[in-house]
């Protein structure tokens, strides 16, 4: 019996071959992703993105703490399940621009996401925040974590976020 996760074999059914290229992950958020028709975006066909943004994608859907990442200069939203209720009146989010999808907060995390942008992960506590919701701004507070987001070749693409609300 193998000891660790490391030592176990991969499932027979798991090609290597057919695993690149793919999101592994469950859920609504994965099934959205998968489901989108991407090839009209810069981002290209799922089956063409980075390998990177894809492990990154499978850690935070997996996860059942709100997180979300963002990729590419202009910050396209992905986001897990327990992420989903933080965006209630916003519409459809995802692949959209950070800063699109929450533009009475960017001038409050446009910094953050910049020193993340620049090789620095931070984190704060107890942030106030502006959050537009169902069509009324609200006063929010929230301790979050910003962490880069390498691509395969090694340079930073996004930025992930882990956060929960503190209002």
């Amino acid at each position: 019996m193998p000891e660790t996760i490391a030592e176990q074999e991969a499932p027979s059914w798991l090609d290597p071959a057919e695993v690149c290229g793919r999101l592994m992950a469950k859920g609504e958020s994965a099934d959205l992703i998968r489901e989108r028709c991407w090839h009209d975006t810069a981002l290209g066909r799922l089956e063409t993105w980075d390998p990177a943004l894809l492990t990154a994608l499978d850690i935070i859907l997996e996860s059942r703490f709100p997180m979300f990442l963002t990729w590419g200069c202009d910050h396209k939203l992905f986001y897990n399940d327990a992420y989903r209720p933080i965006l209630m009146g916003k519409g459809d989010c995802l692949g959209r621009p950070f800063s699109d999808v929450f533009p009475e907060a960017w001038p409050t995390l446009k910094a953050d996401f910049s020193r993340a942008g620049a090789g620095e992960a931070i984190y704060r506590e107890d942030l106030e925040v502006p959050l537009l919701r169902n069509m009324r701004l609200s006063r929010t507070w929230w301790s979050f974590s910003y962490s880069p987001l390498r691509s395969s070749k090694g340079d930073i693409q996004g930025v992930m976020g882990v956060l929960y609300e503190t209002t």
